[in-house]
């Protein structure tokens, strides 16, 4: 598949690979054209596109075959030899034509349908939010961070509290994510809102550390 990808650009074609390289429109000429024509043309196997070039223009020996010929009148006028240029290799499925893990998984990977809730993950999180008594909308992945890092400095109930909230949240979105791509069982937002609340509380369950005061309670009840 990586072999797709990759894209010679012609330019004195001593660094391009006649059959074996990706330069010519239709593909690698191996792979379309039978061998014997190799034999036909009088190229070796691993001879490069600068034998079919002469001072700077296309030389291709002049023999009644088609496939030549479909080779030959398939190269689009754009294409012109640079005998000042050395050849370049580009990644085609990147825009600056360089290797980039984010442009290539996005050419190779399995593209579903979007899950209903996935526009609204961070609803989600604000109602967790709002049981902790913090009015605000949910902030970007970032400010979210940097917030709860100064609020679970303490060791609190309600700080142990945010931080079990938080890290619930992040394990059955991982979860959900999984479920969709590998089992194609995706749920809705309450179904998985209701997870994180349900292991919240298993998990409350078995503290006692802390008093048994009001506001405590009240955490774990709403």
């Amino acid at each position: 598949m990586a072999q797709n990808f990759v894209k010679h650009i012609i330019g004195d074609g001593q660094g391009t690979f006649l059959w074996l390289n990706n330069w010519h429109p239709s593909g690698l000429l191996y792979k379309l054209f039978y061998a014997r024509l190799i034999s036909i043309l009088g190229r070796s196997i691993s001879a490069t596109v600068s034998t079919v070039i002469q001072n700077g223009e296309w030389h291709w020996p002049k023999l009644q075959n088609s496939v030549i010929h479909q080779i030959q009148h398939s190269i689009p006028s754009s294409v012109v030899p640079q005998s000042d240029k050395a050849d370049e290799v580009v990644w085609t499925v990147s825009p600056a034509g360089q290797y980039t893990t984010e442009h290539t998984w996005e050419a190779i990977r399995n593209k579903g349908e979007e899950t209903q809730w996935a526009t609204v993950v961070w609803c989600i999180w604000e109602p967790i939010l709002l049981r902790f008594q913090i009015q605000r909308r949910a902030y970007t992945w970032d400010l979210e961070l940097n917030d709860a890092y100064g609020f679970c400095r303490s060791k609190t109930f309600s700080s142990l509290m945010f931080k079990l909230a938080l890290a619930a949240r992040l394990y059955f979105i991982w979860l959900e994510r999984n479920s969709k791509i590998f089992e194609g069982r995706p749920r809705n937002s309450s179904v998985v809102l209701a997870c994180i609340d349900d292991n919240i509380r298993l998990r409350v369950c078995i503290w006692n550390q802390f008093p048994n005061s009001l506001e405590n309670q009240r955490l774990c009840v709403h």
